[in-house]
């Protein structure tokens, strides 16, 4: 598989109104010159957000004109959502990943929980803890990374 590497001369920010996927193989790198720079990427129900962009923040380089393959599907659902207290995250498919590690961030970027399910098809987290708001909860099982938007109520 060839490597697809992300490069823009500062900071990127990824907004997308469904999955953000970072395919395997993708590398992040932070150039010399742009000390402090950083890739962020979130969801939003913002339709202008999603309106073509007059030029692009990032470019792909992969040394061919067309980019990889596009992945139309998410590996895991998580109800119920939104949520007040606990959810479910489950593996959908036949695919069945046997270490798969959770982390909840806030819209501040600052993990706030983690967890991980083992050899499961779904497995339920506690967010009681945390207060209302929107948290994005990163999968990662092996190669396989999707980010997957969570609302807390009260």
């Amino acid at each position: 598989m060839e490597n697809f590497a992300v490069t823009a001369p500062g900071s990127v920010e990824l907004i997308a109104a469904g999955n953000i996927v970072l395919l395997p193989g993708t590398i992040v790198t932070q150039p010399p010159a742009a000390p402090g720079a950083y890739l962020w990427g979130h969801i939003t129900t913002n339709s202008s957000y999603c309106a073509p962009a007059d030029a692009p923040a990032a470019a792909l380089a992969t040394g061919r004109e067309k980019p990889g393959p596009v992945v139309n599907h998410a590996s895991f659902n998580l109800f119920p959502n939104p949520t007040n207290g606990n959810f479910t995250l489950v593996q959908k498919g036949e695919t069945m990943f046997g270490n798969v590690k959770i982390e909840i961030f806030n819209m501040s970027g600052s993990r706030v929980l983690t967890g991980q399910m083992t050899g499961e098809k779904q497995h339920e987290f506690n967010a009681s803890v945390l207060p209302a708001g929107i948290y994005f909860v990163k999968v990662v099982a092996e190669e396989y990374v999707e980010t997957i938007k969570l609302i807390k109520t009260r």
